[in-house]
């Protein structure tokens, strides 16, 4: 399935999965606990690692909005693995597995303000899939607004990530927030069924005035996305409007 309403973000960066490398924001198919959990502390994992990314928070009316959405694709028997509302958002830059002392360095590269000014406006409009055509394995809502300003925080948290040996992220940056990703390889059933009011979805607009630095702690239950640090959004450097 492609093409549907307006013109959203093409294949790219997305979200990570439960248990998986970077397959999503906005965010993957969820149970378990709250969304944004504030985090004290030293971040331990069992492991030695950190699972992190970087995102926009989306409010949770909108999350509810997006919920309903989706309940009415479910509906109209569109078959996926559904992210739940609480746990929907606008994914930045996943950073993967990373050992305690990286995750911590990350923290403090991020702190600083953002040299944008904020809060940027976003409004989730219009649904599509990734891939674009054949076999979807992601259904999104995209957004419009102030991209380019949400597109220029995302390239100076690149800029601060490769200031500490993060690879460059190849993949354009496309804002979206994930509704469903396919239960398996046969992609997601029932898009064919999507009227004229799904494909041209708008929501409620909503503003970001920081992103926040996650923790994902995968469980039984789904992951458990903990905040473990803010970038605030400043004013541009030369002191101008986004």
């Amino acid at each position: 399935m492609g093409g549907l309403g307006p013109a959203g973000p093409h294949p790219g960066r997305e979200a990570p999965a439960p248990g998986g490398a970077n397959r999503d924001p906005g965010g993957g198919g969820r149970g378990g606990a709250p969304t944004a959990r504030p985090g004290g502390g030293n971040p331990v994992d069992h492991t030695g690692l950190i699972r992190a990314f970087v995102a926009a928070e989306i409010p949770n009316p909108v999350r509810e909005e997006l919920g309903h959405l989706a309940e009415r694709l479910r509906a109209r028997g569109v078959r996926a693995r559904w992210v739940r509302p609480d746990r929907m958002h606008i994914t930045v830059r996943f950073l993967g597995e990373i050992p305690p002392e990286r995750f911590e360095a990350v923290r403090e590269a991020l702190a600083p303000p953002l040299p944008v000014a904020g809060p940027v406006r976003l409004t989730p409009a219009g649904v599509g899939t990734f891939p674009p055509r054949g076999r979807a394995r992601v259904l999104w809502v995209g957004l419009e607004g102030d991209t380019a300003a949400l597109g220029r925080c995302a390239l100076e948290v690149e800029t601060r990530l490769g200031d500490l040996g993060f690879p460059r992220e190849a993949r354009p940056f496309r804002p979206h927030i994930t509704l469903g990703r396919a239960r398996g390889p046969g992609g997601i059933p029932g898009l064919e069924r999507l009227g004229p009011a799904e494909r041209s979805y708008r929501g409620t607009a909503f503003e970001v005035a920081h992103l926040t630095l996650f923790e994902s702690r995968l469980g039984p239950g789904g992951p458990d996305y903990i905040e473990r640090g803010r970038a605030p959004l400043g004013p541009a450097a030369d002191g101008s409007p986004p």
